[in-house]
């Protein structure tokens, strides 16, 4: 479940899911416990109060939205002192919380203020009648929100990049015709799909990992299945919204890399 926390006060907030040396007995996992949680919050209800009592009544109300087996501790990082807490001494498996530590390291290294960009370049020349004579670049930044509209109303609240308005800020851009391919760039990542325990390959866990990422690996908004190629599947929705808005593309999409001097 993706919360955003708006505390205007100085609190640093860590929440820490115990774990023991040992587990007498794993938790049985539902069917994917990575998978998207349905938002049905509403804005004001996403946004922590101000006091200390909001904010721990906040949490414990999104905690228990959870499954039976939750734990959770809430520590003041500069006094040491508990402010809230659920069950803290239940040994659970850590798993996702994992990504608790990936985004504390990220948000630590890079600042608040870093953006995972999705842009769009092109190695061609737009003429006055709206004709691009040359190819457009669809670059992935590593961006994990990416998605259609349907996908991010139904799993991210609304929130996230929406590939279709990608596609309408091409066309207000006053593109009309491309005479070359789209073509994706995932390049800023790696080829390995998924983590060490899936030997990098996919796994019925995990999404694919993409450096264009896409529907947080999903084909579509059914969580029927995951996407064997994110990227390629991006950058099919891609040309489709493109022209959906009236943009003619002549041929196909394929994946490649952006070159240095594309603009």
């Amino acid at each position: 479940m993706f919360l955003r926390l708006l505390i205007p006060i100085p609190l640093t907030v860590v929440l820490l899911f115990a774990a023991g040396p040992t587990l007498a007995s794993s938790p049985i996992p539902a069917p994917n416990p990575d998978g998207p949680a349905v938002v049905r919050s509403t804005q004001s209800e996403v946004r922590a109060p101000a006091t200390r009592k909001g904010l721990c009544r906040a949490l414990r109300r999104q905690a228990r939205r959870g499954n039976r087996a939750r734990a959770m501790l809430v520590r003041d990082s500069g006094t040491g002192r508990t402010l809230c807490s659920i069950t803290p001494n239940r040994r659970l498996s850590i798993a996702s919380n994992t990504k608790l530590y990936t985004t504390a390291a990220a948000l630590a290294r890079s600042g608040p203020e870093r953006r995972l960009a999705t842009r769009v370049h092109t190695d061609g020349e737009l003429a006055e009648d709206g004709t691009l004579s040359g190819r457009l670049y669809l670059r992935g930044g590593g961006d994990p929100s990416l998605g259609t509209t349907a996908f991010l109303r139904r799993y991210f609240g609304g929130g996230g990049s929406d590939i279709s308005k990608l596609a309408k800020r091409v066309r207000q851009a006053g593109v009309k015709r491309i005479t070359g391919r789209v073509v994706g760039d995932a390049s800023v990542f790696d080829d390995a799909r998924g983590t060490a325990v899936s030997g990098f390959a996919t796994s019925p866990w995990i999404g694919p990992l993409s450096g264009l990422a896409f529907n947080a690996g999903y084909t579509d908004s059914s969580l029927a299945r995951f996407s064997t190629d994110p990227a390629s599947l991006a950058t099919r929705t891609f040309t489709r919204e493109l022209r959906r808005r009236g943009i003619a593309i002549p041929r196909g999409f394929r994946m490649g890399t952006t070159p240095r001097s594309a603009r």
